[in-house]
């Protein structure tokens, strides 16, 4: 099969990072691709550079937007890419010369439309590397995809380990939220699996994902003020959990799948809103949520005996 692969790629004040991209690019033993990178309103010399290689590079298709965040330009670089599969990646992280080759093997071999490979997570504030891999699943169940994505198994909620059918995301015009800054992959990820009858994973680490300081996810404790954005990751699984409702696939989704997750995400999101003191009306969304599962906090081991303690404090 030779079937062309759209890589879609943000870029925000990356340009750092581009030459070894493009080298990794250049590297990939699969070679039918198309590079569809957008420039996120970067400060830095990362226009001019992409500018410079799409000279250089014929497959390269380069977009400028003002600065409107990562979902607007994915979303971008979804309508303007040609490819029968999409792949989604980041500037400043790495990945195998097999990387494309494998996700596109995979989804002939499996029959599938998505498959999941393993990776690695380089965290460059403490200098560790964490490996994530499972063993090869060729035909999985998708209650098990979401259970694994609300566990943060290898499918994880993040894109870039995937490669997915451009079909499915045109034919049912899925995109990003720009709405949701922590959540949005999780829930575009879910869309897709909700239109699907199969995925698969694969036991290849073909993706090294670079964990930096900032950015929406940065430590809270770090900072003095409640984020507003932190509350898109409630709306995210609430918008996940509508969509799992109402699949277009026939298939019956558990949604007891998403049960501990959306408490262990409404318990962290009140202890912040408690320490902040911040007044919001998802505050009483997600205390009445958190108390009609009262009694399966009891019993779950998806929360942490520290978790269910401080359920109790975050509802009183």
């Amino acid at each position: 099969m030779n079937k062309l692969v759209s890589i879609v790629v943000p870029v925000y004040n990356e340009s750092e990072f581009l030459d070894s991209f493009f080298s990794m690019i250049d590297l990939q033993t699969y070679t039918n691709v198309e590079l569809v990178m957008v420039d996120d309103g970067s400060t830095d010399d990362s226009w001019n550079r992409l500018k410079n290689q799409s000279k250089l590079q014929s497959n390269l298709q380069i977009i400028h937007q003002d600065n409107n965040g990562v979902s607007v330009a994915r979303n971008k670089g979804l309508e303007a890419a040609n490819g029968q599969f999409i792949v989604f990646a980041d500037a400043d992280d790495s990945f195998k010369p097999e990387y494309i080759a494998e996700l596109v093997r995979a989804l002939v071999v499996y029959q599938t439309e998505l498959v999941v490979c393993g990776y690695t997570e380089f965290n460059t504030t403490v200098g560790e590397t964490f490996r994530h891999s499972d063993t090869i699943n060729p035909q999985c169940d998708l209650n098990e995809a979401v259970l694994r994505i609300m566990k943060h198994h290898c499918m994880c909620s993040a894109l870039w380990n995937k490669i997915f059918i451009a079909n499915v995301i045109r034919d049912h015009g899925l995109k990003f939220d720009p709405q949701i800054a922590v959540g949005e992959d999780l829930l575009f990820i879910i869309e897709y699996i909700s239109h699907i009858k199969s995925w698969c994973e694969i036991s290849d680490v073909l993706y090294h994902y670079r964990i930096s300081d900032g950015g929406t996810m940065q430590n809270y404790k770090s900072v003095n003020q409640f984020s507003p954005s932190w509350l898109s990751e409630w709306t995210a699984l609430e918008k996940a959990n509508l969509t799992l409702m109402h699949p277009t696939n026939d298939y019956q989704f558990d949604l007891k799948v998403l049960r501990d997750k959306r408490l262990r995400v409404a318990i962290k999101l009140l202890g912040r809103i408690r320490k902040f003191r911040f007044q919001t009306a998802y505050a009483s969304v997600m205390r009445g949520y958190i108390r009609s599962q009262w009694m399966h906090i009891v019993v779950t081991k998806g929360l942490s005996f520290k978790q269910k303690i401080k359920a109790i404090v975050v509802i009183l």
